[in-house]
């Protein structure tokens, strides 16, 4: 065998071998979530404590359906002062098959949920239209939500 032809096998080799336990533990890791994406069950209990409204949806855009909540505005206390939050739902196609709703937050600060959901059969496709109603909420203070004051006067 010529000498840069097994130079250049063992210039391989010993690639493959270093490069081995670097790549492995990489790829054996099971990614895990971060700790701030789940509710505290503290968490959980002060805002189920509070009934879920029913919805009252009523036709709006030729294919949409809104409709807006009461939902408290400080949900330490859940019977004080509330804020109404605004909601839009373009329906599943085939409500047969229906799997379940996608909701759509576009971001923030003053980003509309409602406006993105109406505009969502432009850039969503066939397989998420047909199969799931698309729901967006304007958060509290945000386009067709009431307004908020933060701080007084």
């Amino acid at each position: 065998m010529p000498r840069a032809i097994r130079s250049l096998a063992a210039t391989g080799i010993a690639g493959v071998l270093l490069a081995g336990p670097a790549v492995a533990p990489a790829a054996a890791a099971t990614p895990q979530p971060p700790a701030y994406d789940r509710t505290s069950a503290a968490e959980a209990r002060r805002v189920d404590r509070v009934p879920t409204p029913k919805l009252d949806w009523y036709a709006c855009y030729d294919y949409a359906e809104c409709a807006t909540v009461r939902l408290p505005l400080d949900y330490d206390n859940p019977k004080g002062a509330t804020t109404e939050v605004a909601l839009l739902r373009v329906k599943a196609r085939d409500q047969q098959h229906k799997v379940g709703s996608l909701f759509l937050n576009p971001g923030g600060p003053g980003g509309s949920g409602t406006s993105i959901a109406l505009a969502a059969p432009y850039f969503l496709g066939d397989d998420l239209l047909d199969r799931f109603d698309i729901v967006g909420v304007d958060p509290r203070g945000v386009e067709a939500s009431s307004n908020i004051r933060c701080f007084g006067r």
